[in-house]
Formats: structure tokens, C-alpha cells, sequence
């Protein structure tokens, strides 16, 4: 095939992929995190039909607000324990079992094992974490990068952790980054000037407040990332009005600043009509769990619990994308084949 041709191929690949996965993300996971009144509110919402435009103006950089502390409410969700559900309860190596994440961030067993198709299983048909709030596992709060085996004159012997506390990796990266304070923030998105502690009483609970005044001398001092987690959740968010606000900004920078986001139109690359709506038609989480899975059916969301709102259907049943809509026409290419 010539290089020009392969190149097309790797290229459009290449497209198609980050397209099916920018989808998911904005199709699925923010609607999760910030719901229905702010998606629509910070234009985050997938288009039916047509194209959205991208905005020259806007930029796509990251905020260091969120990559310090925003974005990372993610970890207040970390599970502890994980279940590995596996289709062959007669293999030993393939029976159902779970794991502490604290004994596993170096110890790769269960994937070279070939339990990989099982973690995934457990993840999406176990119980959802998806509650954002103050408090951090044990596991990434004491026991992070813990690597519970280590290699002495040829043997094996259990060592103990030394302590690497998440929280504290966050709370003092955004003191070396120079982000602002918690309240500074909150007024930015919200309008309202924090002056005293009895000010926060309309995002924070009075018991979560008492918590920051044993930490804090002064309520101009609390971090943006314990002040984020700390909040009462708004508009239907998971995440109170700060966190909400900063990653909506963040995901609508990401979006109309990006000449490539995959629903722009009149863009170099730009999907034609057909290929943009097949691709908003056919991907999703759970057709991409299938296809790269040994999965028979799965949840509608593979992110929440199967439920009566939230149905497995067959993996069968997933449409999948018309490459056909992809298919090189030009002459050259055709004319390669003629003399192949």
C-alpha cells in the first residue's frame, strides 16, 4: 500500500477513535458529574443533528485551578476493595475473588493471570461510587504506592508502607502551583464574598465547618481542594458550586477551543453529515466495553449499577459504526489496486 495511503488510513483511524471517545466523555461521563441544568448551561451537550462551531478566541489550555484541584474530586470516589468476576468457576485461576487496591499498585498477577476481562466485569456490575465528598480511602491516604513485596537476597518479605497521603499531594500542589484560596474561587463563581466562617454556612454544613476551623486559622486559608470537596452539591451536580463551575469552564474551553472536537463543522478533518451522526448514533461506553470484551450483554451506563432505569441489553444488539461511510474513493487508490 502506498505511503500516502497509509498515512489516509492511520490518519482517519486515528480521528474516528479520539471522536468515539470525546463522545463518551461528553455523551457520558460529565452529564454523570455536573447533570442536566449545568451541561446545558456551560453548552456541554451533544448535538442531535448538525455541527457545533469552534471558537478561535477561546483557550483549550488547562485551567491550574482544575488540574490542581477541580478535576481531581475524582479521587474522593476511589474505591477500597474491588471484585474480579470471572465466567469459569471451575479454573482456579478463574474463580471470583476481591483485592485491596493497597495491595496491588505493583502487583500485576491478576492481568498476567488473564483476569483482566473479570476486574472490568467487577467495576461495571458492581455497586457505583459516585458520590463526591471530603473523605479519601485508606488505601491512597496511608498505603499509596505501597508496595506490599519486596526482593531481599532472592526472597520475598512483606515490608511496611511508607506513608504517601493523596489528600496531601493535592492540598500541597496547588500551594506550589500558587493557586488562590478555596473562598477566592467561590466567589468568582458564585458572586458571593466570603468575610467570615459564618459566611460559608450557605455551601458548607455547619458539622463540615467546625471540621475546617480545627485545620484552618483563618477562613481566607483553606485550599481550593478541601474547600471543593467540602461543599453542599448544586443544581443537580454531584459537586457543589465551585468544583461544578470550574470543570464546566474547563470542559466548554476543552470544547470550542479545540479546532479538532470531533462535532465541528467546516474544520480541516470535519466529519461529513452522514459519518458525525453515525458515530453520535453508535458509540458509547457500553459498545466500547463489548467490542473490546468477551462481555455477552451490558448495561446501558456501564458507569451506575444495572437497575430497571439503567438495563443490560446483548452486545449483539449494539450497532455498530458504518466504516463504509469511511470508504476511499479517490482514483489513485483505485487505481493501485487495479495493479495489484
Amino acid at each position: 500500500m502506498p505511503m500516502a495511503v497509509t498515512s489516509r488510513v492511520i490518519s482517519v483511524s486515528k480521528r474516528l477513535l479520539i471522536a468515539e471517545t470525546t463522545k463518551i466523555h461528553y455523551g457520558e461521563y460529565m452529564p454523570s458529574i455536573l447533570g442536566e441544568k449545568l451541561m446545558e448551561y456551560f453548552g456541554l451537550n451533544l448535538k442531535h443533528d448538525g455541527y457545533t462551531q469552534y471558537n478561535p478566541h477561546i483557550d483549550p489550555s488547562t485551567l491550574q485551578s482544575v488540574a490542581v484541584a477541580a478535576l481531581r474530586m475524582g479521587h474522593s470516589q476511589i474505591f477500597s476493595q474491588f471484585n474480579v468476576l470471572n465466567k469459569n468457576p471451575h479454573n482456579y485461576h478463574q474463580q471470583s475473588y476481591s483485592f485491596l487496591l493497597r495491595n496491588k499498585f505493583f502487583e500485576m498477577s491478576d492481568i498476567w493471570l488473564g483476569n483482566s476481562q473479570g476486574v472490568l466485569r467487577g467495576l461495571i456490575e458492581g455497586q457505583s461510587e459516585n458520590s463526591v465528598d471530603p473523605f479519601i480511602v485508606t488505601d491512597v491516604k496511608d498505603f499509596l504506592f505501597f508496595n506490599p513485596r519486596t526482593t531481599t537476597n532472592g526472597k520475598m518479605v512483606i515490608t511496611q508502607p511508607s506513608v504517601i497521603d493523596l489528600s496531601a499531594i493535592n492540598i500541597n500542589r496547588g500551594r506550589e502551583h500558587g493557586v488562590a484560596g478555596y473562598i477566592y474561587y467561590l466567589e468568582y463563581c458564585t458572586g458571593v464574598a466570603i468575610k467570615s466562617w459564618s459566611d460559608l454556612t450557605q455551601f458548607i454544613s455547619d458539622s463540615r465547618i467546625q471540621r475546617l476551623k480545627s485545620v484552618y486559622n483563618d477562613v481566607g486559608d483553606i485550599d481550593l481542594f478541601v474547600g471543593g470537596l467540602s461543599e453542599n452539591k448544586a443544581f443537580g451536580s454531584i459537586l457543589g458550586p465551585t468544583f461544578a463551575c470550574l470543570n464546566g469552564i474547563q470542559f466548554h474551553h476543552w470544547k470550542y477551543g479545540d479546532r479538532f472536537y470531533f462535532e465541528h463543522g467546516h474544520e480541516a478533518g470535519s466529519f461529513n453529515s452522514k459519518q458525525l451522526n453515525n458515530i453520535r448514533q453508535t458509540s458509547s461506553l457500553a459498545n466500547l466495553m463489548c467490542k473490546t470484551n468477551d462481555f455477552d450483554s451490558v448495561q446501558v451506563n456501564p458507569q451506575f449499577f444495572p437497575s430497571e432505569h439503567n438495563p443490560k441489553v446483548p452486545c449483539h444488539a449494539l450497532a455498530e459504526i458504518d466504516y463504509e461511510l469511511w470508504r476511499e474513493t479517490s482514483h489513485s487508490y483505485q487505481d493501485y489496486k487495479k495493479k495489484k
